[in-house]
């Protein structure tokens, strides 16, 4: 199962993130009828997903030599991403398994700062609700 990353920010944000080469991350629109908004109650709703066009592409634990850097930029294009909705009061972000957005959530407040540290492949097995703050 593929892992979905959905954020909700309290200011638009862009679909088309900068880059240098090759995209580190993709963005697109949730629409209205999105499960995720169960659990994602800020008005600006995005699907995130890594260099491999997927959430999975975030799991960076599991991987090893260029599928581990790719992963790392990933997940640093992602907070560089963020940053704005960061300054903004902060966005919410849902991690869960494909399927299950709108299952029952953990919560979890989490530092911008340690998004690096987070592990998505763990946080798919309680489908997450991240609070981000600076």
């Amino acid at each position: 199962m593929c892992i979905v990353v959905c954020v909700a920010s309290p200011i638009a944000l862009s679909t088309e993130p900068a880059r240098a080469g090759e995209p580190l991350i993709f963005v697109e629109l949730l629409g209205p009828e999105s499960a995720t908004n169960e659990h994602l109650t800020l008005p600006f709703r995005y699907l995130v997903a890594a260099h491999d066009g997927c959430g999975c592409g975030f799991e960076e634990p599991h991987f090893e030599g260029e599928a581990w850097d790719k992963s790392a930029a990933s997940i640093d294009a992602l907070v560089d991403w963020l940053s704005p909705a960061i300054a903004a009061g902060g966005p919410q972000m849902l991690v869960c398994y494909a399927g299950q957005e709108s299952w029952p959530v953990s919560r979890v407040d989490l530092s911008i700062s340690d998004v690096g540290d987070f592990d998505f492949g763990s946080a798919v097995t309680r489908s997450t609700l991240l609070t981000l703050g600076s």
